[in-house]
């Protein structure tokens, strides 16, 4: 026993799961309570007799608890068997209220309530690994033979201290507790084998789930005589729930184009998922007449109904420019304003507005914005908050002010070139500390 627990231990230290450390414990207070039952610690420590028995009772009480929050987690029975989940549960605080009963109970009634802990947590144990095991859980099969053994030895033990059947050995309860120390070892590596595999397929589906949502933003930028357009998508996770779209709409032999940014609340699949939707409708509704506070209306009106009982909801910012009218519209959900910068005057202006965040309230009406006579050089920058709030080493936040001073600086330089100029200093600014949000860029630039 001594071998397992130094190998598990190492391995407690090497994978840091929590699992192991409920097994290490458990194997603890097994260990000391052979160490009682056969009088060593009353010989070593010259412990009293009365004293002596007492901590048998507590190490039996403590064995049980570590035992059943280690299957509790080994079994992940609240996914596989929520009912036998809450059964261990009681068990445990049996266990500890047995444990608690000691210093006012007298020694009859402690084995009694011992023995019958000895009886009734045993079978549980076993029904619920059964269990566990016949809806797909393969490390039960192991968990189950393993205490299967300490199952018999253990009402064995209790069946003796009730003279219900006659002694046959003092050393039962070791045979059984070896075995199943043996057979727990096999449990844990089978059980690490079945999570490893089951997290490379994870990782697999969201590679894929990954691929799936980066052909959804656009490949290549609007290709529009007057305009230099950019954009591009960093995410922190797998997926992510920022999202950028270019929407040319062609009007007899003029182009206006669309570009909307948004963040959804929350990262990863759901994110993601949630993100899709609002493409699918923002493209489907953009297709038909209508203003750009028309177009939000009818999106945040869909995408209240798809996220009324998640509590998700998403922020968008949606521009309409004409190149041709040199006009630009906008409409605000709740994100961050655009910022407008004009080199000729060096001045750098906010496109603000009010409006609250998408899917929050089915019924809201958004407002249209209006900036006319564009000018060549005039840029137009959108971003998500990642950029704004991501940190360095220190915890500090990047801010908005190196944002306005790259623009400013690189105010000569093509849309793809500012959004390079950004990401190289954001990288330089955060190091190794890792990015906490997506981050979502999209220049404009008015080149005629």
């Amino acid at each position: 026993m001594l071998a397992m627990f130094s190998y598990n231990l190492i391995v407690l230290f090497l994978l840091r799961e929590l699992n192991r450390l409920y097994y290490l414990t458990y194997l603890l207070f097994i260990g000391l309570l052979f160490l009682a039952s056969n009088g060593l610690l009353h010989e070593f420590f010259n412990l009293g007799l009365q004293f002596s028995r007492n901590l048998i009772f507590v190490f039996i009480c403590l064995s049980f608890f570590w035992g059943i929050l280690f299957a509790k987690s080994f079994l992940v029975t609240k996914k596989h068997t929520p009912f036998f989940d809450k059964l261990l549960s009681v068990s445990m605080g049996l266990s500890l209220v047995i444990a608690a009963m000691l210093p006012f109970a007298s020694l009859t009634l402690m084995t009694l309530a011992v023995s019958f802990l000895s009886l009734l947590v045993p079978p549980i144990f076993l029904f619920t690994a059964f269990i566990c095991w016949r809806r797909g859980f393969r490390p039960a099969r192991f968990f189950l033979i393993a205490f299967a053994t300490l199952a018999l030895s253990t009402m064995f033990e209790a069946l003796l201290t009730f003279e219900m059947i006659p002694y046959i050995t003092e050393y039962g309860s070791q045979f059984a507790s070896a075995i199943e120390v043996i057979l727990l070892q096999l449990a844990l590596a089978d059980r690490f084998r079945t999570l490893s595999r089951e997290h490379g397929r994870i990782r697999q589906s969201l590679a894929l789930a990954r691929e799936v949502q980066q052909n959804l933003l656009p490949h290549n930028s609007p290709q529009i005589r007057t305009l230099d357009i950019a954009g591009r998508s960093i995410y922190c996770d797998e997926t992510g729930g920022d999202y950028y779209d270019f929407i040319v709409e062609e009007t007899g032999g003029d182009k206006a184009v669309g570009i909307a940014i948004g963040d959804v609340s929350g990262h990863g699949i759901s994110s993601a998922l949630l993100m899709a939707t609002a493409r699918s409708s923002l493209r489907q509704r953009s297709s038909l007449p209508g203003s750009a506070a028309d177009i939000l209306n009818d999106v945040n009106r869909q995408l209240a109904k798809d996220v009324e009982d998640s509590g998700q909801f998403m922020t968008m910012f949606y521009l309409s420019i004409d190149p041709t009218r040199k006009r630009l519209r906008w409409v605000r959900a709740g994100h961050d304003p655009a910022i407008f910068y004009d080199p000729a005057t060096d001045v750098m202006d906010e496109l603000e507005g009010s409006g609250i965040a998408l899917g929050v309230m089915e019924d809201w009406q958004y407002e249209e914005y209006t900036k006319t006579d564009l000018q060549k050089g005039q840029i137009i920058f959108l971003s998500t908050d990642g950029i704004a709030e991501a940190r360095n080493q220190s915890g500090e936040m990047f801010g908005k002010e190196p944002i306005y001073d790259t623009i400013r600086n690189n105010s000569s330089s093509s849309a793809n070139q500012i959004i390079d100029a950004l990401i190289e200093l954001l990288t330089g600014y955060t190091k190794r500390a890792a990015i906490e949000d997506d981050i979502t860029l999209v220049v404009i630039k008015i080149v005629e």
